[in-house]
């Protein structure tokens, strides 16, 4: 039975809300001071993956094709920023190209194939 979000979840959350607009895998893990060394850490990239996976379709939204030109960029889900009030995130979110369409889950399927938006 789930207690609510772990820490890793709360951090990344917190990263999003205070860089205030939708973020990569790489921007977080920069955000966080992790360079080069986290490839030496592969069991901290695998819990950074897991706890946004665990939250994509809940508390984010996936936005981009996951490309090198457009790369997946993690953000609040449009629910959740509504419930914040937070005007400058919904701004930000507003403004984002990718926004536009629909957003991806870690469930849904793109173009009669199944998409695994978590590899990076």
């Amino acid at each position: 039975m789930s207690r609510g979000l772990g820490k890793m979840q709360r951090m990344l959350l917190g990263l999003i809300r205070e860089f205030g607009e939708p973020m990569t895998f790489d921007q977080m893990r920069l955000a966080m001071g992790l360079t080069d060394k986290l490839e030496a850490w592969p069991s901290l990239k695998r819990s950074m993956h897991r706890a946004l996976r665990s939250m994509v379709g809940g508390e984010l939204i996936v936005l981009g094709d996951g490309g090198r030109a457009d790369p997946y960029r993690y953000f609040f889900h449009p629910v959740t920023l509504y419930l914040m009030k937070d005007q400058a995130l919904q701004e930000a979110f507003d403004a984002d190209p990718g926004a536009g369409g629909r957003p991806q889950g870690h469930h849904e399927a793109s173009e009669g194939t199944r998409q695994d938006v978590f590899r990076h």
